[in-house]
């Protein structure tokens, strides 16, 4: 609907509970769901959220199967991907702190962070 609107683009990717694929919602992906539905099915976290029924298909969050879709985007022409990983817990304050006292650490906790932002 978007995509008719306004010629915006939107994906929004959800797993099929069943075969547990990958489904990307979108304009030339799978159009079969309302934008409020995939949102509901892309959010759908397992043990906190049902999971999304649409046409019969349950439907859970995308993250499930992968951490981020970043793939999606760049296949559909995307230039700047920004990405946040709530589940890596650092801050600016105990990366610099991991940096004066070990240089293994730092590199490490960049290397997690830079890997938690890939799909």
């Amino acid at each position: 609907m978007l995509y008719r609107a306004r010629r915006k683009e939107l994906f929004i990717v959800a797993m099929n509970l069943d075969t547990a694929e990958r489904v990307v919602f979108g304009h030339n992906e799978n159009s079969s769901a309302t934008i409020s539905q995939a949102v509901q099915a892309s959010t759908a976290l397992p043990g906190f959220y049902k999971p999304a029924r649409i046409h019969g298909i349950d439907y859970v969050d995308g993250g499930v199967r992968r951490t981020a879709n970043i793939d999606v985007a760049i296949e559909h022409g995307a230039q700047l991907v920004l990405c946040y990983n709530p589940s890596v817990q650092s801050t600016t304050a105990s990366f610099r702190a991991s940096a004066k006292t070990d240089n293994t650490s730092s590199t490490a906790c960049r290397s997690r962070r830079a890997g938690s932002s890939r799909s």
